[in-house]
């Protein structure tokens, strides 16, 4: 299965997040941070980043620029994790400019869209 790693500074929604793939078979790590999560998705080789748009340290978009940007991970997809309140049109547009292989809101459309992704990413 794949190797995922989520960046997500809420312990709460990163622990629901990574349970979910765990129990599906996926190798997970999560960075509760941006800065260091580019060396962290490079040095576990991961198929698939999980970036939240709101990060403690750096802005989620930033964060995808950079991954996007290093030759270690500018293959690797990356999925912008959107909240609830966030304009979702203009924050989607932004981060797929940035790179971000999809902008996932809701609990529903995450778990599905990570099926797809982690399937396609393991294949």
């Amino acid at each position: 299965m794949a190797r995922v790693l989520v960046v997500d500074s809420d312990e709460d929604a990163a622990n629901a997040q990574a349970g979910v793939l765990e129990c599906a078979g996926h190798r997970v790590r999560v960075a509760d941070r941006g800065d260091g999560a580019e060396d962290m998705a490079s040095a576990i080789k991961a198929e698939i980043v999980l970036v939240a748009r709101t990060l403690s340290d750096i802005d989620g978009l930033k964060l995808i620029r950079r991954l996007k940007e290093s030759p270690a991970t500018t293959a690797t997809p990356v999925m912008m994790l959107m909240g609830k309140g966030m304009h979702h049109a203009s924050e989607a547009a932004i981060a797929c400019a940035l790179g971000a292989s999809d902008c996932i809101s809701g609990a529903v459309r995450f778990l599905s869209m990570l099926r797809h992704r982690c399937s396609a990413a393991s294949s």
